[in-house]
């Protein structure tokens, strides 16, 4: 199937595949430390089910999600923004804030 796809399209799945590959080496550390505060406690438990489910729903709609829209711009641009945000947030409040706190603007980043 990977084969049968034009260049384009093959391209945009492996930009997506290194962009997601890049952004968990950068955040592997706070990431196994969520894991850890959320394995320990019973309210954040459902945390570790995350991966699994959304991997399950790619798994049965693997014939959609090749589907691609439009590139926008406007919204790479607004979404990009809204995450250099809350990293520079999370940054100049890194003493300030609870764990709670900081693994939400983390959150809110990846």
């Amino acid at each position: 199937m990977w084969r049968e796809l034009p260049r384009p399209q093959r391209l945009r799945i492996g930009g997506c595949a290194a962009y997601a590959a890049v952004l968990t080496w950068l955040c592997i550390r706070r990431l196994t430390r969520l894991m850890l505060y959320a394995a320990y406690r019973d309210l954040h438990s459902h945390i570790l089910l995350v991966p699994l489910v959304a991997g399950y729903l790619l798994y049965i709609q693997r014939g959609s999600v090749l589907a691609f829209g439009s590139r926008s711009i406007v919204g790479t641009t607004l979404t990009g923004g809204i995450g250099l945000a809350a990293l520079a947030a999370g940054i100049g409040w890194r003493g300030g804030v609870t764990l709670n706190d900081e693994l939400a603007l983390m959150a809110l980043v990846v």
